[in-house]
């Protein structure tokens, strides 16, 4: 069997502050244990009346939402890494865009890179409270078969 203390950790982003604050922890816990991590934005599909994206000028006004997704990660990343220069877990990332919805997809993406851990941000209020609300990470904790971690932005701000 698989140690799985070596299998990458799964951060499930949404490109808020609170989703920042996870992923800086899933890099420290990569770190700590030399591990590989894989960030993981999911698209909501339209049947789940899902989020929004803010649409920078620059972006164009006919871009499929994917697209938008896919440079809003792009964007994220360039923000993060700025703040964390040097060879990290989160500048070796494997990033990955996907359609769908956010509990089954983020499931799915998790046995497709064999995690053995999920961690996402949490905030009582805004986008990331509709997406992550209870039920997402309620669902996620009871249905995962691997350690799923919610990082509150306030308690991360702390350490």
């Amino acid at each position: 069997m698989e140690n799985p203390h070596r299998k990458p950790i799964l951060a499930a982003v949404d490109f808020s502050a609170e989703s920042k604050a996870a992923l800086e922890f899933a890099a420290r816990l990569c770190a700590s244990e030399e591990r590989p991590l894989v960030v993981l934005h999911v698209v909501h599909d339209k049947g789940s009346n899902g989020g929004s994206y803010r649409r920078p000028a620059d972006f164009g006004s006919l871009l499929p939402l994917h697209e938008i997704a896919e440079r809003s990660m792009h964007d994220f990343f360039s923000r993060v890494c700025k703040e964390h220069a040097g060879p990290n877990a989160i500048t070796s990332a494997r990033k990955i865009v996907v359609d769908g919805l956010p509990v089954t997809r983020i499931l799915e993406f998790a046995r497709h890179v064999d995690a053995g851990h999920i961690v996402l941000g949490y905030s009582e209020r805004g986008r990331l409270a509709r997406m992550f609300d209870g039920s997402v990470s309620k669902s996620l904790a009871t249905k995962s078969p691997v350690p799923v971690s919610v990082i509150h932005a306030q308690a991360q701000a702390a350490q």
